[in-house]
């Protein structure tokens, strides 16, 4: 998690140009720490459940850091892989043999990660979410999600809010051999229960702009009613 945290705020280099150079540095032997620390671990499957399992009592922070490692190492072009390559590299030339072994360990870093990585869906359904929660870009989307929560009579509260989420929201591009989705609920079956702790949380937190938003709460009055009136009902 740590590593993760680091490798974010090197690679941006938000101290600025001063120390883009250092950061950069920074940010190779971080990302080369993460791989050493994954390399190590017997079951993958296991690793990410109880890597999951420790944000538990901060579901923010860990919605943020399986964002980071989704952004850094998903694809074998991801940034993260390629700060790694250069940690591989440093400033050595390379002949033909030195470029096959640099290759190969990338290819097996990536597969690493990919093990560690929650599924696809899961980051769609946090896509989703979002969009779900922004009027401004998304008011079919809004609509559709709170008029279905109203009906219902259920707040966004809900644990079962998430149910309600348009499965449009999963129509993005997909890599080989993902499933196509039928429904939000078969999404939701496939997740951990810490992700799917991290997802609620997530709705909650993107859902406080629907709540603070002036015409909605009126038209949607049980959809958007807040968790401390949902308790007294």
């Amino acid at each position: 998690m740590l590593k993760l945290l680091a490798l974010d705020d090197r690679y941006r280099n938000i101290r600025g140009p001063a120390e883009a150079r250092h950061d950069r540095e920074e940010a190779r032997t971080h990302a080369a720490d993460i791989v050493a620390i994954l390399s190590v671990q017997p079951d993958p499957k296991s690793f990410l459940r109880d890597f999951e399992k420790q944000f538990i009592a901060d579901l923010a922070l860990g919605v943020r850091v399986l964002k980071i490692s989704n952004q850094y190492f998903r694809s074998n072009t991801s940034p993260g892989l390629l700060a790694y390559e250069e940690y591989l590299v440093g400033d050595k030339p390379l002949d033909r043999a030195a470029r096959s072994e640099i290759a190969g360990e990338l290819e097996r870093a990536h597969r690493l990660l990919i093990g560690v990585l929650p599924a696809t869906t899961f980051y769609q359904l946090l896509a989703g979410i979002e969009d779900c929660c922004d009027p401004e870009r998304n008011e079919a989307l809004v609509k559709e999600f709170l008029s279905d929560l109203e009906n219902t009579g259920m707040s966004v509260c809900s644990k079962d809010a998430l149910r309600f989420l348009p499965t449009s929201v999963f129509g993005g591009a997909f890599n080989h051999g993902d499933k196509f989705v039928v429904s939000t609920g078969e999404v939701l079956e496939q997740l951990t229960e810490p992700e799917l702790m991290l997802a609620r949380q997530h709705l909650l937190g993107c859902a406080e702009q629907l709540q603070e938003n002036e015409e909605l709460p009126k038209r949607h009055a049980h959809a958007l009613r807040r968790a401390e009136a949902q308790k007294t009902v």
